[in-house]
């Protein structure tokens, strides 16, 4: 899954999709486990970290992200505890 960066409860959401139903290995729900799919992976699309961010950090790439969650700080907060391994 790729998502745009978000606030860190809505993300965790959106992780738990990755997981809602079991499936066989082409994607088929199944009724009991194991689950036959790859580990997941939640790829998160976010600006460049900078630590001291300024107005206009989530760039031009983000510009409708920025629209829908108003409060920057909130993002920039989420990728702070994210770490390096949001890209």
């Amino acid at each position: 899954m790729i998502s745009d960066l978000a606030p860190i409860d809505l993300l965790i959401q959106r992780a738990g999709r990755l997981q809602r139903h079991i499936r066989n290995a082409e994607g088929d729900r199944k009724d009991s486990l194991p689950d036959e799919r790859q580990p997941p992976l939640l790829y998160i699309l976010a600006p460049e970290w900078q630590p001291d961010a300024k107005a206009g950090w989530l760039g031009a790439e983000l510009k409708g992200t920025g629209y829908v969650y108003p409060d920057h700080a909130t993002l920039w907060r989420t990728q702070h505890y994210c770490g390096s391994t949001v890209k």
